[in-house]
C-alpha cells in the first residue's frame, strides 16, 4: 500500500534522513521506533506532504505522492493524527467530527456516530469545545477526527504520549479493532511493549537512518537491538 524508497530530507542545510526506505501493505499495522530527534517525524512529514524529500520516492497504492500537495495526499485515503493533537480549541466535538467528514466509494466509512461507538467518553462530551478537552479527551477525538476521513491508511505520531494508562490501553484497544477490520496503520510511540503487541513489522530510526527493521515479533525486551536502539 505504502512504499518509502530511499528519501533523503532536510531542514535547510541540516540534513535529516539518510536514505529512509520503509512498506506498509494493506491490513498491516507498522511500528516506527527510534529515540528522540532520529527521524520519525521528519519521516511522516515527508509521507504527508509537509517536506518534500530531496531524493528518493514515496509510492502509495502504485501512485507516486512525493511531489503532490499535503490535501492531495490526504484525498487519496491517508488519516493523519498529529504529535500534538491540533484540535480546535472553539469547535465541540461533534463539529470537528462533522467537519472533516469525508466519503469514499460513495460511503463515509467512519460516521461520528462510529467515533462514538469506539470511544464512548467522546460522546457524553460531544458538545464541548476542543480546549475544555482533558489531554486523553483531545487524543481520542484526534484520532477519531482522522478516521471520519475514511482513511486507507492512518498514520499516528506518537499516538499515547503523556496520557493516563486507561487511556492509553483504551486507545491500543480501538487501533487492535480497527487493524482486525483491515485499516493499514502506521504508528510511532514511545511505549514499546504496547505497539509492538500492535505491530506486525518494524523499524528502528538512529540519526535519520533505518537501523533495523523487522517482524515485531522478532524484537523483544532483551534483544540486543532494543537494548541498544530504544532504551534510553
Amino acid at each position: 500500500m505504502l512504499r518509502v524508497d530511499n528519501i533523503t530530507a532536510s531542514y535547510g542545510v541540516s540534513q535529516i534522513l539518510f536514505g529512509v526506505s520503509l512498506e506498509v501493505a494493506v491490513g498491516q499495522a507498522v511500528a516506527l521506533l527510534g529515540r528522540n530527534g532520529m527521524g520519525k517525524t521528519t519521516t511522516i512529514r515527508a509521507m504527508m506532504g509537509a517536506l518534500r524529500p530531496s531524493s528518493g520516492a514515496i509510492h502509495f497504492e502504485g501512485t507516486r505522492i512525493d511531489r503532490l500537495r499535503d490535501y492531495e495526499i490526504c484525498r487519496l485515503g491517508f488519516g493523519y493524527v498529529p504529535e500534538g493533537r491540533r484540535i480546535f480549541k472553539h469547535l465541540t466535538v461533534h463539529e470537528q467530527l462533522v467537519a472533516f467528514g469525508r466519503m469514499r466509494d460513495g460511503k463515509q466509512q467512519c460516521t461520528p456516530d462510529d467515533v462514538y461507538r469506539l470511544f464512548p467518553g467522546l460522546a457524553e462530551r460531544r458538545a464541548s469545545p476542543g480546549g475544555l478537552l482533558s489531554g486523553g479527551e483531545q487524543q481520542m477525538l484526534a484520532i477519531g477526527r482522522a478516521l471520519v476521513t475514511s482513511p486507507k491508511l492512518v498514520i499516528l505520531d506518537e499516538a499515547t504520549e503523556g496520557l493516563a494508562p486507561l487511556v492509553r490501553e483504551r486507545i491500543w484497544s480501538v487501533l487492535s479493532e480497527l487493524k482486525s477490520r483491515g485499516l493499514a496503520i502506521l504508528v510511532v510511540d514511545k511505549n514499546v511493549a504496547d505497539v509492538m503487541a500492535l505491530a506486525d513489522y518494524a523499524y528502528i530510526l538512529e540519526k535519520g537512518r533505518v537501523a533495523w527493521s523487522g517482524a515485531a515479533a522478532d524484537l523483544r525486551p532483551d534483544d540486543d537491538a532494543q537494548r541498544r536502539l530504544l532504551a534510553v
